[in-house]
């Protein structure tokens, strides 16, 4: 069995790779990337709202891909539990120790455990990935009122302004 660390170092290169390969992972980090690039309060409303709906519509696949993800780790942690029992069941017919039946048991399971630990992980990045996103939407929200709010205050000001004159 692998070490943590090196667990660790797959299961991100794994990420890494589908993130890679997925249209929707590459569409929607290019929209957060892109939003990075320039300030908020240089963002015109039509800048925000395209962004931000375009993000939105991402939101329905990302939120796909983490239903997959965590039957994925579910399937994994059940995969391992079923084989640990038959690998116990197995040796504990043919040692007098339980422990040393549980320890077999334990070894002969370690590539499900790891597999367990990697799907468990892209299961928490994608669940992260997509509330990120949606706290990014809710923010554009947000930022799109205030510059609209802002917008009708310049607008009442100047129609004071012109009644002024």
């Amino acid at each position: 069995m692998k070490k943590p660390n090196e667990i660790l170092t797959d299961a991100i290169n794994d990420y890494a790779l589908i993130k890679e390969k997925n249209e929707v992972l590459k569409g929607s980090g290019a929209i957060i990337e892109k939003l990075k690039t320039k300030p908020f309060r240089d963002w015109n409303i039509e800048e925000l709202a395209r962004a931000g709906g375009q993000l939105a519509i991402y939101l329905f696949n990302i939120g796909d891909m983490v239903a997959e993800s965590v039957l994925d780790a579910n399937s994994a942690y059940i995969y391992r539990k079923w084989k640990y029992t038959h690998s116990y069941k197995a040796l504990r017919a043919e040692l007098d120790k339980v422990k040393d039946a549980e320890m077999g048991a334990t070894i002969d399971t370690g590539d499900e455990y790891e597999v367990q630990l990697k799907t468990q992980y892209n299961a928490d990045v994608l669940k992260s990935y997509y509330q990120n996103c949606e706290r990014l939407v809710s923010f554009i929200q947000s930022m799109m009122k205030h510059a609209e709010n802002e917008q009708k205050k310049s607008n009442f000001s100047q129609t004071q302004n012109d009644g002024r004159n």
